[in-house]
């Protein structure tokens, strides 16, 4: 396994990440096109990129952080092989010693399919398991996502 720390993404990244994106997340939040894939990380204020590879350069977990609205905000995903094999925690454990807080969006249901016909596995008691809290009257309702707000701090 290889670790990458990076500010910016290279090309080849992005295509991967792209796949991961749309390989894990609920239908409803895919992105149709590389360029809308590419738009979201555009958008993203300050990131910081943590890359977890095999040695023929495919990408198994990728974390990210962000500035939002004066807080930090996070993002991770690891692709359903390597899932339950730490990856995931590790990730977070990097993010939590470079931070002193940090906030992101959880789905707490099961109802969102996935592109390939699976139900979409919640990760909240993930995040509970790695000290994250959930803020119950911050929630994100939109008609493509219905999310939990999860907080950290140090």
């Amino acid at each position: 396994m290889q670790f990458e720390k990076l500010r910016r993404l290279k090309p080849e990244h992005r295509q991967q990440l792209f796949g991961l994106w749309n390989s894990e997340f609920p239908v409803t939040f895919l992105h149709k096109h590389a360029d809308d894939f590419e738009n979201y990380l555009f958008k993203l204020d300050n990131p910081h990129h943590y890359l977890v590879s095999l040695s023929d350069k495919t990408i198994i977990a990728w974390a990210y952080r962000f500035e939002r609205y004066n807080e930090t905000w996070f993002g991770l995903l690891v692709h359903p092989n390597y899932q339950r094999k730490g990856h995931g925690s590790r990730l977070l454990d990097i993010l939590k010693q470079e931070n002193e807080e940090l906030n992101g969006w959880v789905i707490d249901h099961r109802a969102d399919m996935k592109q390939n016909g699976e139900r979409y596995f919640s990760p909240l008691e993930f995040y509970l398991k790695n000290k994250f809290s959930p803020i119950p009257d911050v929630r994100l309702e939109l008609d493509l996502l219905s999310a939990v707000k999860m907080h950290w701090e140090k």
